[in-house]
């Protein structure tokens, strides 16, 4: 489903206590705005030169009931100008936020926040400038207290270690061997052929065995609703019957028959997983109403507004979790699939997915993959979580709006972030922000491949959604047909070899990587390794050339794509603007 409001570019951290983390003393004004219209986004309030309305300066942080003299659920805003001489590693401390909040430093998004009672810092410094710096905190409560319930501070660091937002020692649920360094491939059957069956998909099983494609993802296969349909044919995750079989796609038995041929071919089968709604007319609308969620008249509601095709599954009705289990199971055990794409992960409650991810394991090892990238989706049960904040973060690098410094805050956040083991989901499409957003060439331009490189060589999982092989460049309709426009190879060597390399060093893409500083603020370079695997990745995020010198590359390393040797220390690298290169060992050849 369509996310109605993603932000580029978060950086998630908390506190925790270190030698090398030390308050940045900072004599600050706060002001406060509430925004009861959702309009500051559509306004710009988070930019730097904006002329914010200043309802009410702040003496104190506390509830801002307090300050509007009535209860106040929704959104706030809290604007302060802070001066700063040199630039260095720093971060903005809260110590209670509630609910959610993200902060803007001279109209960048620097980082984003959930959940209430827990003191968090975030790290602001790629988006700071010597002088004078405007910041924008935009909160939203959900109910209760709302907005900065305590102080806010700034803090310098060294090492973003210490800024550790994941106290536990639970690790994330071991994934299944298969998964680990696999490459994933989202289809969707509507738009993938002419006749948009699973028997005409099938014929493109060895072409994506030979690219280099582990684990295939199928989108929705259900019928889909008709009442209150959107489209001639309608949401795949409008769903009718779990047990159902679009006939749109064909039969069941097909799909039998095609996995059985996936799974021949080594391939795993995953399917999405909608348990957050149905459609209207799921029989559990008349057969169990009060397992929907309902508004003060009455009425069982959508999940949002926009999705006025779905009706919205209330978790409070103790019966509705067993039932949902029920249809998961039956999709394993009638077509062996070997996991679950789960949409709106974060809109199901935790306990449903940890019911589920139990009591499924019991009947096979599965694939758990969350679209959500809360890191708590890992305690959950999910092995792999939706690298969201990269790919907003790509789309404004494509444009030239952040410094590449960006990612190096961003990768930080997610190493501490997340527990250890988590995967993390990276792509630089799927259907919803291709069919939404545009294809990875409208919103990438000339930079698109050079963003697939980085997903490719990043500590993760990789995703390439259907058509991006033959350089789908346009915005596939999601409610009626329209097929992808294949172009034979134009870009399946590419991925080929990305896949390749992704299965050859995916110890070294998960372990320890070292940056490296080569005196470019537009090129993003690396080492990582892992024991005797390594490989350095360089990539000019600029449409200028550049010539970049890497005092590290061993002599003798090769050039993924070129298969050019290394012969001299220190390399002098002349790359194309949004041009990449991959230096291994030749053996990995």
């Amino acid at each position: 489903m369509k996310r109605f409001f993603p932000l580029a570019m978060l950086f998630l951290i908390s506190c925790q206590n270190s030698t090398s983390l030390k308050p940045l003393p900072m004599t600050t004004r706060w002001f406060f705005q509430s925004d009861e219209k959702d309009q500051g986004i559509a306004e710009s309030w988070f930019a730097a030169d904006y002329g914010h309305p200043r309802t009410f300066e702040i003496a104190e942080f506390h509830d801002w009931d307090g300050w509007l003299g009535q209860p106040y659920d929704g959104l706030g805003w809290y604007f302060t100008d802070i001066s700063v001489e040199n630039i260095q590693n720093i971060a903005i401390g809260f110590a209670n936020i509630d609910d959610e909040a993200t902060v803007f430093v001279n109209g960048l998004p620097c980082g984003s926040h959930s959940g209430a009672g827990q003191p968090v810092k975030l790290v602001i410094s790629s988006a700071l400038r010597p002088g004078s710096n405007r910041i924008a905190v935009r909160v939203k409560d959900f109910g209760g207290p709302g907005g900065l319930l305590g102080d806010v501070s700034f803090w310098t660091f060294k090492d973003p270690a210490d800024l550790r937002v994941y106290q536990g020692k639970e690790q994330s649920p071991a994934p299944p061997d298969w998964a680990v360094g696999a490459v994933i491939y989202e289809v969707n059957l509507r738009q993938f052929t002419n006749a948009g069956t699973v028997c005409a998909f099938a014929d493109h099983l060895p072409r994506l065995r030979e690219m280099g494609v582990d684990v295939l993802w199928f989108m929705p296969l259900h019928a889909i609703g008709e009442k209150n349909r959107k489209g001639v044919l309608g949401s795949p995750y409008s769903i009718r019957d779990y047990r159902s079989f679009n006939p749109e796609f064909g039969s069941l038995e097909d799909f039998k028959r095609v996995v059985d041929q996936a799974h021949a071919m080594d391939f795993r089968v995953i399917i999405d997983w909608v348990a957050n709604h149905t459609a209207w007319d799921h029989p559990w609308i008349e057969e169990h109403p009060e397992w929907y969620s309902r508004n003060s008249a009455g009425e069982i509601v959508p999940p949002v507004a926009d999705w006025s095709d779905v009706a919205d599954l209330n978790y409070d009705a103790a019966e509705l979790h067993a039932a949902m289990v029920a249809e998961m199971l039956w999709w394993i055990r009638e077509v062996d699939i070997d996991g679950f794409r789960c949409d709106v992960a974060e809109m199901v409650p935790p306990e449903f997915w940890r019911l589920a991810s139990e009591k499924l394991g019991r009947e096979k090892e599965l694939l758990w993959l969350a679209e959500g990238e809360n890191p708590s989706l890992h305690s959950d049960g999910f092995h792999v979580t939706y690298a969201s904040k990269l790919y907003w973060l790509m789309n404004r690098l494509a444009k030239l709006e952040v410094p590449v410094s960006a990612i190096d805050d961003l990768l930080a956040a997610e190493a501490q972030s997340y527990p250890p083991g988590a995967l993390r989901l990276r792509f630089t499409s799927n259907h919803d922000e291709n069919s939404w957003n545009g294809s990875a060439p409208e919103r990438l331009g000339p930079g698109a491949r050079a963003f697939a490189v980085l997903t490719f060589t990043l500590p993760g999982v990789p995703l390439i959604y259907n058509g991006q092989e033959a350089g789908l460049q346009k915005r596939l309709q999601f409610f009626n047909k329209d097929v992808i426009d294949w172009q034979p190879d134009f870009l399946a060597e590419f991925y080929r070899s990305l896949a390749h390399f992704a299965e050859l060093h995916q110890a070294a893409r998960q372990g320890k990587r070292d940056r490296l500083d080569v005196q470019n603020p537009h090129v993003f370079a690396f080492a990582a390794r892992a024991g005797h695997d390594e490989f350095y990745t360089t990539i000019n995020f600029s449409p200028q050339p550049v010539m970049v010198e890497l005092p590290e590359l061993p002599v003798g390393f090769v050039e993924w794509f070129s298969r050019t040797s290394v012969s001299a220390i220190p390399t002098a690298i002349e790359m194309e603007g949004w041009g990449y290169r991959i230096f291994t060992r030749p053996a990995d050849q």
